[in-house]
């Protein structure tokens, strides 16, 4: 695979990740801002299920995105 090729793929990986935790984030606050106390069980268990799958999505995109910066690091040129 060529530099510029596993470059794309690299940056659209990180990119989709990104897209994801937003959405995941998203979705949380909204998730947030509906909560009244006191909570209930299948609230709580709800909440605490949205929140994992936010953590989730940002280690996704952690991930991705020390690939990227990694790839680009090693493909580093000084122009002088």
């Amino acid at each position: 695979m060529s530099d510029q090729l596993q470059f794309d793929l690299l940056r659209q990986t990180c990119s989709a990740a990104l897209q994801l935790l937003v959405a995941a984030t998203h979705e949380t606050e909204l998730q947030m801002l509906i909560l009244c106390l006191p909570v209930g069980l299948d609230t709580a268990r709800r909440f605490s299920r949205q929140r994992q799958v936010e953590v989730q999505a940002h280690e996704a995109y952690i991930v991705a995105s020390r690939h990227l910066a990694d790839f680009v690091q090693q493909h580093l040129y000084i122009v002088n």
